[in-house]
């Protein structure tokens, strides 16, 4: 695969509108995907993934064959939607939410298991119907993979701001996943 990445990287590199049109063939599917794991509207989701593109195609000359073409593009993508998400008035990061005292927070029992009893499609509507701030710092760590002082510093907050977005995150969508299954009632 590399291969025929880097014979399409020096196409777009000349400007060539087939080695573009494959490039957008191969990944504009992953792309859209992961643009949609940010906005949750699949309107949105397609112009923040063409956004993506024009982008790898006006700084295909900074690609510098280090590392991975889909995984420069990936991070294009994310980039291009933390952008979108930092223009919206309504994309909050909260340290200070209050829980329920007499839910246990800290029952992890079986987590991993709910994601083996629920389709792929069911996990991605829920995790879109998770908070903007829950939603971001999730996609970032568990699916991109950003450690928590890369997604700090990619959304101007502390190290400790980004865990706790993460924990609340997962526990949220523990109980949407339950409430799915209908396992629980909240």
């Amino acid at each position: 695969m590399e291969e025929l990445y880097s014979r399409l990287v020096k196409g777009c590199q000349s400007a060539n509108p087939h080695a573009q049109k494959e490039v957008f063939a191969i990944l504009g599917g992953k792309i859209k995907a992961i643009c949609f794991r940010y906005c949750s509207d699949f309107h949105i989701a397609e112009d923040l993934m063409q956004e993506s593109f024009v982008t790898v195609f006006s700084k295909i000359d900074q690609f510098n064959n280090l590392g991975s073409f889909e995984g420069w593009v990936k991070r294009i993508a994310v980039n291009t939607s933390l952008q979108w998400l930092r223009k919206q008035k309504d994309f909050i990061l909260v340290d200070n939410l209050q829980y329920s005292k007499d839910r246990d927070w800290t029952d992890h029992e079986h987590e991993d298991e709910l994601l083996d009893v629920i389709s792929g499609e069911k996990l991605v509507q829920i995790i879109a119907q998770l908070p903007k701030g829950y939603r971001v710092v999730l996609n970032l760590h568990a699916i991109e993979g950003y450690s928590h002082r890369e997604i700090g510093e990619k959304l101007g907050v502390t190290e400790v701001t980004s865990r706790t977005q993460y924990h609340r995150a997962k526990n949220l969508l523990k109980i949407k996943i339950l409430q799915e299954l209908k396992l629980v009632h909240y």
